[in-house]
C-alpha cells in the first residue's frame, strides 16, 4: 500500500527550485545547492540519491532517489513517487521542516506503518500511509510521532505566514 503527500498537492511548498519536468541527475545538484544554505545539515549522497539524517532521535531521515524517469522521496519507510522535479523538491524540503510529521507504528519495536501528515492553516492534514503486509501483529503496539526542524518553514515558503 502506498500513498503520500500531495499527488501534486501537499499544500506546503518545499525547497523552491526552478527545475521542472522529469527527475534527472541535475536534481541532486539542486538539492545539494539548496542544503548548502544550512551548514548544520549534513547529508550522504551518491550519483543516484541523497539522504539527510535526523538531527535528533525525535526526527526522521529524509531522502530522495532517482528512479527511471522519476524519483522517490522517502521519510524513513514512507515514500512517494514523483515525475516532477518541482514536486519532489517540495516534498523533500517539507520533510526537513516542523510542518511535517511522521507517525511510525511499531509492533515489538519493529516499524510496520508510516503515516505522513503536514501542517496547513493551523491544522494537521493526512498526507498518506505506507505499510508492510507482513509484520508481528501479535506483538505490543507502539506509535511514535517524529518531526524534523532542520529548516524554518518560513524560509521555505518565502513568506512570514508560512505553515499557518
Amino acid at each position: 500500500m502506498t500513498g503520500g503527500a500531495g499527488e501534486g498537492e501537499s499544500g506546503v511548498r518545499g525547497l523552491r527550485g526552478q527545475p521542472s519536468g522529469e527527475c534527472g541527475m541535475g536534481l541532486l545538484d539542486v538539492v545539494k545547492a539548496k542544503l548548502a544554505a544550512y551548514p548544520s545539515i549534513t547529508y550522504e549522497a551518491d550519483d543516484r540519491s541523497i539522504a539527510v539524517p535526523p538531527a535528533s532521535p525525535e526526527g526522521f531521515t529524509v531522502s530522495l532517489e532517482l528512479e527511471g524517469p522519476g524519483c522517490i522521496v522517502f521519510y524513513e519507510g514512507w515514500h512517494q513517487h514523483f515525475e516532477s522535479e518541482e514536486e519532489a523538491l517540495n516534498c523533500f524540503g517539507l520533510g526537513l521542516t516542523s510542518a511535517c510529521r511522521l507517525r511510525v507504528y511499531r509492533r515489538g519495536g519493529r516499524a510496520y506503518r508510516w503515516t505522513m501528515q503536514y501542517l496547513k492553516e493551523g491544522r494537521w492534514w493526512f498526507g498518506g500511509t505506507v505499510g508492510l503486509l507482513f509484520f508481528p501483529f501479535w506483538r505490543r503496539r507502539e506509535v511514535v510521532v517524529l518531526r524534523n526542524d532542520r529548516i524554518p518553514i518560513a524560509e521555505l515558503e518565502g513568506r512570514e505566514d508560512a505553515g499557518e
